[in-house]
């Protein structure tokens, strides 16, 4: 059944290719966006930074952020531990860092921003039902799964309105696709059993759920899959825990070719690790107690 998925993401790839859409043509795409009425006006703001910094971004400058840094008013947000500076952002959200005794982020969710009240709680209540399937598909696997808590508020971007998601602060993580290569990530996988078996459980299921619901975690998203290391301990850690995609949903050039080549790398990697004796689903076990 692997061997159909693949095939599915190849053919999706070459009708990529062969259409002409607005996903070729990005200008034309953001400037679509910027003055379609259609369009809320957070994503229409937004698709205007992107297209002012468009050309920048082409040649490596990173202006988009300098952009929404000068948007920021975390003034408005409801946290007195709150910082001033834009840890990180993406497609989906802006990440903040918050002091705590445990060191947490707040993601605010790009697509909630300036809703009106009824649509930024069924925007939340769809973020907490993605994070509640994942955890239904996933949650077996130890610390795989970032916990997560929402909230709706003020958050940042000149006091508009948007849903919020804390979680735990990641302090030091490599993606399992950005910072590895496939040869890497098997020798590290091998050399780490209780790793390697957790890996295998994660592969394996994404695959199930591809097969028998249609979706499956991003795997996408920049290091949203990754590896957390301390001096004692590493850790299979999924960064995005309220997202889910399916392959119908992919679209842009970008997207597809990482969704087709990280694919076929799990896929491998997966084979390779199932072929050694050392590991067996049955081992992956919670921690009593």
């Amino acid at each position: 059944m692997k061997e159909v998925l693949l095939h599915k993401v190849d053919s999706l790839r070459e009708n990529l290719f062969t259409a002409t859409t607005d996903e070729h043509r990005p200008v034309t795409s953001l400037t679509k966006r910027i003055f379609d009425p259609k369009v809320r006006k957070g994503l229409r703001f937004q698709a205007g930074i992107s297209l002012l910094t468009h050309p920048f971004e082409r040649r490596g400058w990173d202006i988009k952020r300098r952009i929404s840094n000068h948007f920021i008013d975390t003034d408005t947000m409801p946290f007195s531990n709150r910082e001033t500076t834009l840890l990180g952002y993406g497609w989906e959200s802006f990440v903040f860092p918050l002091r705590t005794d445990s060191p947490q982020v707040l993601k605010v969710d790009r697509e909630s921003l300036g809703l009106p009240p009824t649509q930024q709680v069924e925007r939340a209540l769809y973020l907490q039902r993605d994070y509640e399937q994942i955890l239904a598909w996933h949650g077996d696997i130890d610390g795989f799964v970032t916990p997560s808590s929402f909230i709706i508020g003020e958050l940042a971007y000149r006091g508009l309105p948007a849903v919020g998601i804390i979680q735990p602060k990641i302090e030091s993580y490599k993606g399992i696709f950005e910072d590895f290569t496939e040869s890497d990530l098997l020798i590290l996988l091998r050399t780490k059993p209780e790793l390697g078996r957790k890996f295998i459980k994660m592969a394996s299921k994404i695959f199930d759920t591809m097969e028998q619901y249609g979706g499956f975690i991003d795997f996408v998203g920049e290091k949203n899959i990754c590896i957390s290391e301390t001096a004692t301990d590493s850790q299979l850690v999924l960064l995005d825990s309220c997202s889910i995609k399916t392959v119908e949903g992919m679209s842009g050039e970008s997207s597809i070719n990482l969704f087709s080549s990280r694919t076929k790398k799990l896929h491998s990697l997966l084979e390779k690790l199932k072929a050694n004796d050392t590991f067996t689903l049955e081992s992956v076990r919670q921690p009593e107690g």
